[in-house]
């Protein structure tokens, strides 16, 4: 029987039922039933995507089931962290981000221009992008206000994200960092860029 402060915790990837004195991430219910919790890029909690860095707290019920990095929805997270990771490099070499337009995001893979852009250039912030990797920086979640984002936005250079932000009906609007780049990206995110170490920055041929 559950206690006042007790968040009863259902892992349904293996079945694990843990009631927790105090909060726990959605990635520590994973690594405590068992479970290997760098197969995981999320979590559904209660039926919804959520980033593993979700604070699960009691007295209520959280059923959790980690998203599998290789599944559709998983890649789907994979894809769009990295275009989170593509805007961190873009920054650390100072290459103004109103040059990348993602002209379609697909499932597993983002298609996008970067204008006046060779190959070696390209090259370049691949190898930025593989270093991020490689010292596996943060993605850092906020919620902050709509307004807020707006002027962070501008002061990015992302003037293009400005009319959907203005179309939202909520005040308080969901931003994910990485190094010095923020976008407001449609979903949760994985953890850290560690997690994205499988990908190509290819030219595309027309």
């Amino acid at each position: 029987e559950m206690t006042e402060n007790l968040a009863n915790i259902v892992v349904h990837n293996n079945g694990s039922r843990m009631p927790v004195p105090g909060p726990l991430t959605a990635g520590e219910a994973l690594k405590r039933a068992g479970l290997d919790d760098t197969a995981f890029i999320a979590a559904l909690v209660n039926n919804e995507e959520r980033d593993l860095s979700t604070l699960l707290a009691g007295p209520v019920r959280f059923d959790v089931r980690g998203i599998v990095t290789a599944s559709p929805r998983g890649m789907k997270i994979y894809a769009r962290s990295l275009l989170l990771v593509l805007l961190a490099a873009l920054a650390e070499r100072d290459i103004e981000p109103e040059r990348l337009i993602v002209k379609n995001p697909l499932d597993y893979a983002i298609y996008c221009q970067l204008e006046g852009a060779d190959a070696a250039e390209i090259r370049q912030i691949e190898a930025v992008m593989r270093q991020i990797v490689l010292e596996a920086w943060p993605i850092r979640r906020e919620a902050i206000k709509r307004e807020k984002a707006m002027v962070l936005f501008e002061g990015q250079g992302l003037a293009e994200r400005l009319p959907l932000l203005e179309q939202l009906e909520r005040e308080t609007v969901v931003v994910y960092h990485c190094g010095q780049a923020s976008d407001y990206l449609f979903g949760v995110m994985a953890p850290n860029a560690g997690c994205l170490k499988n990908f190509a920055v290819e030219p595309h041929q027309d």
